[in-house]
């Protein structure tokens, strides 16, 4: 069952992940480097480096405020600030994915 972290952001295991892209098409969220985007990443994945994340950019890379949006980076840590960031800028659904990539045991998608 999916844990309610801070505010507004609910921390995710990658497996609630994975049955929430499957099934409710979020706005799946890269917060990692370009460069580590390219090495391998969640199929449905935008790369949105977490010092990128303001209120322009969310806009144009998430959209509207109650889009839900998944984030994940390498191990967790950086995905939370930008969770926490998102939810700051007023976005109401926002999901952090435990453990990163790093955790996720299903394919990757490689540029």
């Amino acid at each position: 069952m999916a844990q309610v972290a801070e505010k507004g952001v609910t921390r995710l295991t990658p497996q609630q992940a994975h049955d929430m892209i499957e099934g409710e098409h979020p706005r799946v969220i890269d917060v990692r480097p370009a460069s580590m985007f390219q090495a391998g990443h969640l199929a449905e994945a935008v790369d949105y480096p977490l010092p990128d994340i303001d209120a322009e950019t969310a806009a144009e890379v998430i959209g509207d405020l109650d889009t839900p949006v998944v984030v994940y980076c390498q191990t967790g840590v950086h995905s939370n600030l930008a969770a926490r960031e998102l939810e700051s800028l007023g976005y109401t659904h926002v999901y952090d994915m435990a453990g990163g990539i790093t955790a996720w045991p299903y394919e990757v998608a490689r540029n």
